[in-house]
């Protein structure tokens, strides 16, 4: 009997004696906690680092496949550049994400992750309901789905087409104050007038000025030195770490950060050497 209440007595011991080892003082968790924090510190800008990094990668997969499908559009047009926009749609202008449509498989190829469509669109639509409902308020969805992209193509030099006053565009911006939403049924140039393709800007990350702020992409770019003399539209975008995704002409797509673009041979089809 004595022998029981022993054991008795040392597992109620070893409880006790388990039970306040189990506890933290005020210090002890209050150092986990500094810990936890430091930590937090240096994974969480790793994180969104890796984020943005992951999506930058994906808007680069998009511009890829929109390399393709402009390749594919240049095969069926006689190894011409597709044209920035043409006639027809109920806006009465089909841009070039609409012209592109037929060779996509997704419309969302259009649409970088980064760029802000937080807002609806000027047409009610947000840009999304735009690309899953083309036929959407009276067709008008689809004419911001061409309106808003988030790459803008090189369309001055790509595929120029005529001022106001009639003149052909033929140098892009540095003879011709050509208008960014200038209609045109007739096609791009040829591949072959391209004297360097992978030296070639075809579309880069755009976006819209509305609201005091850069949202939403736009269809068209232009170069640098024309940003000045022209209204917001139409300037290269440097949404991912103030840099910007570029596809070139030959398709491959490189991610350059503000001024490496500023040289006007980028934009050329026809090299000028200095």
């Amino acid at each position: 009997m004595s022998g029981e209440i022993c054991l008795q007595r040392r597992d109620e011991q070893t409880v006790d004696v388990a039970g306040r080892n189990r506890g933290f003082t005020l210090i002890e968790l209050l150092t986990v906690i500094a810990i936890i924090a430091v930590l937090a510190s240096i994974l969480f800008p790793v994180f969104a680092r890796a984020r943005e990094q992951a999506r930058k990668a994906t808007c680069q997969s998009n511009l890829k496949q929109l390399g393709l499908t402009m390749m594919m559009y240049s095969q069926d047009y006689d190894e011409r550049m597709m044209p920035i926009a043409s006639p027809g749609g109920p806006g009465g202008e089909l841009r070039w994400p609409q012209i592109l449509s037929p060779y996509l498989k997704m419309r969302g190829f259009v649409r970088c992750l980064d760029a802000d469509y937080s807002q609806a669109t000027a047409f009610g639509p947000t840009y999304d309901q735009a690309i899953n409902d083309p036929e959407g308020n009276g067709g008008m969805n689809d004419y911001a789905y061409g309106l808003y992209p988030s790459y803008g193509y090189n369309y001055a030099y790509l595929a120029p087409v005529s001022d106001t006053g009639g003149t052909p565009c033929s140098n892009g911006p540095d003879s011709c104050a050509t208008r960014e939403n200038a209609g045109d049924s007739s096609l791009g140039v040829s591949l072959a007038s391209i004297d360097e393709p992978a030296s070639t800007i075809a579309m880069a990350d755009a976006a819209s000025w509305s609201g005091g702020k850069w949202v939403f992409g736009y269809f068209a770019i232009v170069p640098p030195g024309w940003w000045d003399t022209t209204y917001p539209q139409g300037r290269v975008n440097y949404r991912h770490n103030e840099t910007a995704n570029i596809l070139f002409a030959d398709g491959h797509v490189k991610a350059l950060k503000l001024g490496a673009i500023n040289d006007k041979n980028l934009w050329r089809t026809h090299k000028i050497t200095p």
